[in-house]
């Protein structure tokens, strides 16, 4: 049970958390660090004191325990590095500061990954990252440091202060924190020593033996009105109050600016430091000084027998003694509590932890639901109605009698014993608080018992993580996301599945955790299947687990054939494939985004294919999928795809398109490769068509051998030839003074030959070479001879020979070139045969003549 002990007007619970059973005889001599969630405690030998010779008295190891004691980890540390400080993240992660400037981040069970610091292997289950404070930090030296959970503050032998910051907020990080490292200049002489950090006004007290001066967040110096040395010193939680120590062993408490003193307390008058033995005091080594200056004195902070200072929210400050802890409040004399050896304490939103060497104790305020409903002689509603439960239990009939004469303020008693259940450490006492307020319930016509039931939840996971087995002394507002991180994090997956399951929230972040674990403890042996089908059984019972991450987390663990295998899980194609991209899964990332018909999918394969692989090994790995049909899978959720590929020749014709827009080079090369003949004849025309006239027939004569290395294309090959003569042909025109025909259509450059009498002959060997028919030759003639309104030989040709086409053709030319007298003399002509006279009336009356045309063409029939 808790002990209550008044301070003034508040009361103060001092509550046995754990008894430790732990193989640490002492804690005298150790640096001791304590996580947020005080679950786990970080023990080594503090360097800078002397130790009694003996077997482990050169030991540097660093020894964590859990919250109830239990050996959680040893890590080996290197001597010739010493320690400055050690400290834990808000991530449980664990801080070791060394004198040369050097960080570590150990991080358990899981190693995270950065492309800028490698993850080593510290045990088989932990992993640390190194980092450095700067060229500064390595040359001066590290003299003294300040951990706290999303930074640190090293303090230099010359007097610089370094801030370094960590990065990462996520709960379920994939990638290691950075350490964002800002060196600021020295203070003043003499050098500073650190102090402490107020949180909520983000700054940092530096103290000399004549002053002090607070570091800003912008890295600017600012001065306090303190004119003598501090030994130590502390911020509340809030920051609205500091607590500091001076060279006469009296404790000061001002406000955060130093501008008001709150209270005065000589040490030197307490019990705990009359009691506290001498000891000899233990300079810096290697100090010529310290070798013959050396006294006796209550030891701790400059000799006053408090070894460290923390406050109990904002409320008290604890000073730790020598077998003592001294709770002292705003007025009255300080609560005095006796411990074993010399304590180590943390303050914590909750309160107070104090380790020594027998226990794992809690100090904290008791709050209002706490008084009401537990404190000794409280006669608040809800202490009645705990009684009344307690004698309901019995069957008393008093119990209903103090019921009903609370029956007013019986929803605020039920309600003050709900608080009072979230802020309690015994199982017992919870049990009863909420058997009370269930109690009491019953007499209430409305309640909603929402806020019952999510207590009673919490309560039970609280419970769970409280066990010794698990030693997290997590409080009531904890997230449910760190204590599910921290469960995992100690290997306790099984317990965090049950605790997602019983809140009906999905546990995937706890499976990918198990699977991290389980992958960096095997061998990265390739081909280790059995290892995958134990995965792939354990999340075969989970929904809606993305496959995807945990394949990407057996891939950074140097197991590809798990990864693959998990990915053939993942139905979500944009999940697969950048994965199967990094793994140089090349052919099967390609078969996965043409299985998904996604073309934004397919392009982006292929343009990651295109940077990475040679043409020819591209090619080839577009050409060569194999489809097979496929039957659905059972285990597979959402759309299932089919079991034949409906676009099995996308990616292809996606290839295609893009280096005709894009890379005709890569086209040409694709096309050859692939003995595509036809179509590389069909890009050589295309840039003949965009090429120079003079310079098209070269391209023209190699898309003809392209087209004559096709068997199926022997009349493109023709007409290509029959293309180039024609451009040969064109320029021997113009060498004669026909013109520039270069580029011009066959029936174009018969025409031109046409019109000009001398090239005539040129003409008629046109029409022979490419066989041009005699009508459409005809036509041509006919077109030439009106052009140059050169009647006679249009007469003559028509006498010669009877038109092809007819008169009408022949007098609709004539009109159109404005010859209405000589279409007259051919509609005259023309006449004379049936035929063409019927088809020349019907011309004549229904063409669009104007009135007077129409009465000369009539006119000309006989």
């Amino acid at each position: 049970m808790s002990e209550w002990h008044r301070l003034g007007e508040a009361y103060y619970r001092r509550t046995v958390l754990y008894d430790l059973a732990w193989s640490i005889s002492h804690l005298d001599g150790f640096m001791a660090a304590m996580s947020m969630d005080a679950g786990l405690i970080a023990l080594t030998r503090d360097p800078h004191q002397l130790v009694a010779v003996s077997d482990n008295a050169f030991d540097h190891n660093i020894q964590i325990f859990t919250g109830a004691g239990q050996l959680f980890e040893i890590l080996r540390w290197d001597v010739t590095a010493r320690i400055v400080a050690i400290g834990f993240t808000w991530h449980d992660e664990l801080v070791v500061v060394s004198d040369d400037g050097q960080v570590r981040l150990y991080t358990w069970l899981v190693p995270t990954y950065q492309q800028d610091t490698p993850c080593l292997e510290a045990t088989p289950t932990s992993y640390y990252h190194a980092y450095s404070l700067g060229d500064e930090a390595a040359e001066y030296g590290v003299a003294r440091v300040l951990i706290q959970p999303r930074r640190l503050w090293a303090l230099l032998r010359n007097g610089m202060v370094v801030e370094a910051s960590f990065s990462h907020t996520d709960v379920w990080p994939d990638e290691a924190p950075t350490l964002d490292v800002h060196v600021i200049p020295p203070l003043c002489t003499p050098k500073p020593h650190l102090c402490a950090w107020a949180p909520n006004h983000q700054q940092l007290l530096l103290c000399t033996d004549t002053g002090a001066w607070t570091l800003e967040q912008e890295h600017s110096y600012a001065s306090l009105p303190v004119t003598q040395p501090i030994l130590g010193a502390s911020y509340s939680l809030q920051g609205k109050y500091v607590a500091w120590l001076d060279e006469h062993q009296q404790l000061h408490v001002d406000t955060a600016d130093f501008s008001r003193r709150l209270r005065t307390y000589d040490l030197r008058t307490s019990q705990a430091y009359q009691a506290a033995p001498m000891a000899l005091r233990a300079g810096p080594l290697l100090d010529d000084d310290s070798l013959f200056g050396q006294k006796l004195d209550k030891g701790g902070l400059g000799g006053s027998g408090v070894y460290a200072m923390a406050w109990c929210k904002d409320n008290a400050v604890a000073l730790a003694m020598y077998e003592h802890i001294l709770l002292l409040g705003p007025y009255e004399e300080p609560l005095v509590f006796h411990v074993r050896g010399i304590p180590h304490i943390y303050s914590s939103p909750d309160g107070l932890h104090v380790v020594h060497i027998d226990a794992h104790e809690h100090m904290a305020l008791a709050e209002a639901p706490t008084l009401a409903a537990l404190r000794p002689g409280s006669t608040h509603t809800a202490a009645i109605l705990l009684d009344a439960s307690r004698m309901a239990q019995q069957h008393s009939p008093q119990a209903y009698e103090a019921v009903r004469a609370i029956q007013d303020s019986l929803e605020e008693a039920v309600q003050a014993c709900i608080e009072a259940a979230t802020l309690e450490w015994h199982a017992s006492t919870q049990q009863a608080l909420l058997q009370a307020a269930l109690f009491g319930r019953t007499f209430l016509d409305t309640y909603d018992p929402a806020r019952m039931l999510q207590v009673s939840s919490m309560l039970r996971i609280l419970h769970a993580v409280r066990s010794p087995s698990i030693g997290i002394p997590a409080a009531y507002d904890e997230s449910v996301s760190l204590i599910l991180y921290r469960l995992a994090s100690r290997n306790q997956h099984k317990l965090a599945v049950q605790i997602c399951t019983f809140l009906g929230i999905r546990a995937d972040p706890v499976l990918k955790h198990w699977l991290r674990a389980k992958v960096a403890r095997a061998r990265p042996i390739r081909g280790n299947e059995q290892l995958a089908h134990v995965i792939m059984d354990k999340f075969q019972a989970a929904s809606a687990v993305n496959y995807a991450d945990m394949a990407r987390c057996a891939w950074q663990a140097g197991h590809p054939k798990i990864a693959t295998l998990l990915l053939e899980r993942e139905v979500r194609a944009r999940e697969q494939i950048p994965l199967l991209l990094h793994m140089r899964e090349h052919r099967l990332a390609l078969h996965k985004a043409v299985e998904s018909g996604d073309t934004d999918l397919v392009y982006q394969v292929l343009f990651a294919l295109q940077r990475t692989l040679a043409r020819g090994a591209l090619f080839r790995t577009v050409q060569s999928l194999v489809w097979t049909e496929s039957s659905p899978t059972p285990w597979a959720m959402g759309l299932c795809p089919p079991a034949t590929p409906t676009y099995t020749d996308l990616a292809p014709h996606l290839l295609v398109s893009y280096a005709r827009d894009q890379d005709p080079g890569m086209l040409h090369d694709f096309f050859y490769q692939d003995d595509r003949h036809a179509d590389m004849a069909l890009m050589c025309m295309d840039e003949a068509q965009r090429m120079d006239v003079s310079s098209r027939a070269e391209a023209l004569r190699r898309a003809q051998r392209h087209f004559d290395e096709d068997r199926t294309c022997a009349w493109p090959a023709r007409l290509t030839g029959e293309a180039c003569s024609l451009l040969g042909l064109q320029a021997a025109i113009k060498s004669e003074g026909g013109g520039d025909l270069e580029g011009a259509s066959l029936y174009a450059t018969i025409l031109a030959c046409l019109e000009n009498p001398a090239l005539e002959y040129r003409a008629e060997k046109l029409q022979h070479t490419f066989s041009v028919p005699s009508s459409r030759y005809y036509g041509l003639r006919v077109r030439a001879y009106i052009k140059t309104r050169n009647m006679h030989a249009l007469t003559r040709l028509v006498s010669s020979q009877k038109p092809p086409h007819g008169y009408v053709y022949i007098v609709r030319a004539l009109l159109q070139a404005g010859l209405v007298d000589a279409a007259c003399t051919f509609v005259a002509k023309g006449a004379s045969d049936r035929s063409s006279k019927h088809r020349l009336l019907a011309y004549i009356e229904r063409g669009p003549h104007p009135p007077s045309v129409r009465e000369a063409l009539q006119g000309a029939l006989p």
